[in-house]
Order: structure tokens, then C-alpha cells, then sequence
């Protein structure tokens, strides 16, 4: 009975470690994430996103804008940011709402909302992109279809 007992508390011990080290959806997403986004009326863009500790940078460089994101809002599987641009703010759209939800490895799915009426205006996906990119090239781009999941779209809303 004792040795049941000894394994159980062993066992019990090592989920509890298991369970210490996880990471913080934040911690999984730190890198630099590159894809495309389509508005709501089918434009479409060029995203990068930079997350490493204490820093997050979003750029859309092929609308020639970009700059900081304040974090918001962290679950257990999304972050909210606010969108702060630093360059190119007459190009674009300043202080949106930016959500980004872990949906397998290497991607996130992209979400951005108007600041003043919380309107979804655009969806995409992002790839985690290394130093020499996903095809040992350096990096580029990654192309997103805009294949929504409407039931996926509307849990989104609930992240904000």
C-alpha cells in the first residue's frame, strides 16, 4: 500500500512541475509572424508582427504604416493589443484593436477591430517565421486565404 501510495505522490508531484512550466500563450507567440490580412471590402495587405518580451511591433508594409502594440488583454489562448502607429499614420487607420489566437503550430489567426465602434474589419493568417524564413530562404511574406470560420469569427469577438 505504501508503494501505491510513493508512486501516486510522485506521479502527482511531476503533473504539478508539468504543469508550472507551461508556457503563457504570450511566451508561445513570442518571434516575428508574417502573412496577409483581407479587409472587409477584399483589400488586401501585407502584416508583420514582432512579439518578444516587453516589445510588440506590428507592420503592414505594403501600406507603408506600423508601429507599437500595447497589450491589453492576455487568455488562454489570444492576445488583444491596442495599435499605436509611429510612422505612416496618414496611410492608415491608428489606435485599432489587433487579436491574434494560437490556432496551430506556427500559425495564428489575425483579427483587427475599429477602436471607436469595435467593428471586425479584417482577418488573416500569420506564419512564424525564422531567421532564414519557413523555406530556408529569408524571410518573406506568407499568403493567407481568407477561408473564415464564422463560428471561429464570432468567438473572436468574445476576446475582446
Amino acid at each position: 500500500m505504501k508503494k501505491f501510495f510513493l508512486i501516486g505522490c510522485c506521479l502527482f508531484s511531476i503533473a504539478c512541475l508539468a504543469e508550472g512550466q507551461q508556457k503563457t500563450v504570450l511566451q508561445q507567440l513570442e518571434g516575428i509572424w508574417t502573412g496577409l490580412a483581407v479587409q472587409d471590402n477584399n483589400s488586401r495587405w501585407a502584416i508583420k508582427v514582432t512579439i518578444h518580451p516587453e516589445s510588440y511591433l506590428i507592420d503592414y508594409p505594403s501600406l507603408n504604416c506600423g508601429g507599437t502594440m500595447e497589450l491589453v488583454k492576455e487568455n488562454e489562448d489570444s492576445l488583444v493589443f491596442k495599435e499605436i502607429l509611429t510612422y505612416g499614420i496618414d496611410s492608415c487607420y491608428n489606435n485599432g484593436k489587433t487579436v491574434l489566437i494560437k490556432s496551430k503550430d506556427n500559425k495564428v489567426r489575425y483579427y483587427w477591430y475599429f477602436e471607436n465602434n469595435g467593428k471586425k474589419a479584417a482577418v488573416g493568417e500569420l506564419s512564424r517565421q525564422t531567421e532564414y524564413g519557413n523555406r530556408g530562404q529569408k524571410s518573406q511574406f506568407a499568403c493567407c486565404e481568407s477561408s473564415s470560420d464564422e463560428n471561429q469569427d464570432a468567438d473572436t469577438d468574445n476576446n475582446l
